[in-house]
């Protein structure tokens, strides 16, 4: 009598909220640097005088709150690229101290994201919601025209999104190159050692 042993489940970790593609486990340090990072650099264009003075948003508790939106998004950016370049960008308009976020929020989904439809589709999304919400809270931002306000969105969506998206591509385009070339060298070292194993054997 036979007695057959239950099938073995491979257990994997659980993919984090902050783990981009083939990376597992928490990331939490990472998540945290990057969140002091992050905040830290929003506060200090948000409040910084000079040449941002005229981007603060009216009422600092909703553009506190915005910021903490961007830095979340910012977190999330490896696991929801298209959510995080698309979410900045918009929120770039209504608080353009997050600009520099959203440039590295848009050169890691262009970098992430290999599907190239996709990757245009977002970047452009990305591109057209900045202008939008610039036009649609430029009361608030204190511009007297909306003109203002979709120029100011087209020149940092032009800075923040297609410039850091064509790096992105390119870095992407690099790095999938170099893993072809690393499994095409792993193949032939692996048929090489077959192929001395046999003439041993023989």
């Amino acid at each position: 009598m036979s007695f057959s042993a239950p099938p073995v489940t491979e257990s994997r970790p659980a993919r984090s909220l902050f783990a981009g593609p083939g990376e597992c486990g928490w990331q939490l340090w990472r998540a945290a640097g990057e969140a002091v990072a992050a905040g830290a650099l929003v506060l200090f264009m948000y409040k910084g005088g000079g040449a941002v003075s005229y981007l603060r948003l009216e009422g600092g508790a909703v553009a506190l709150g915005l910021i903490g939106v961007a830095v979340a998004l910012v977190l999330v950016r490896r696991r929801f690229p298209g959510a995080g370049v698309v979410g900045l960008a918009a929120l770039m308009g209504v608080v353009p101290a997050v600009a520099p976020l959203t440039a590295v929020v848009a050169y890691t989904a262009a970098r992430q994201i290999q599907m190239s439809r996709r990757r245009a589709g977002l970047l452009f999304a990305a591109v057209a919601s900045a202008p939008v919400t610039c036009v649609a809270f430029a009361p608030w931002m204190g511009f007297s025209r909306w003109e203002f306000g979709l120029a100011l969105g087209a020149v940092l969506a032009t800075i923040t999104v297609v410039v850091p998206g064509l790096v992105g591509v390119a870095a992407g385009q690099q790095d999938r190159l170099l893993r072809a070339l690393r499994e095409r060298a792993a193949a032939a070292e692996e048929a090489r050692r077959l192929a001395d194993s046999e003439s041993r054997m023989r």
